[in-house]
């Protein structure tokens, strides 16, 4: 799996989410959307994950 590093930040997406869904996005190569992540207090920038995974689904064809 490409490593694609999120900041951590406070009111961020919940990380074990974002991991477990770009995981299943790189085994699978399918282009599912993304779910709703929960909000956590110390989580991923939601804009940055947002924008890598706009360009990650384009990638596998979504």
């Amino acid at each position: 799996m490409e490593a694609i590093g999120f900041e951590l930040v406070r009111r961020g997406y919940d990380r074990h989410e974002v991991d477990a869904y770009i995981s299943t996005l790189f085994a699978t190569k399918s282009p599912v959307p993304p779910p709703q992540f929960r909000i956590a207090w110390r989580g991923y920038d939601r804009e940055r994950v947002d924008t890598s995974l706009a360009d990650l689904r384009r990638r596998y064809g979504a």
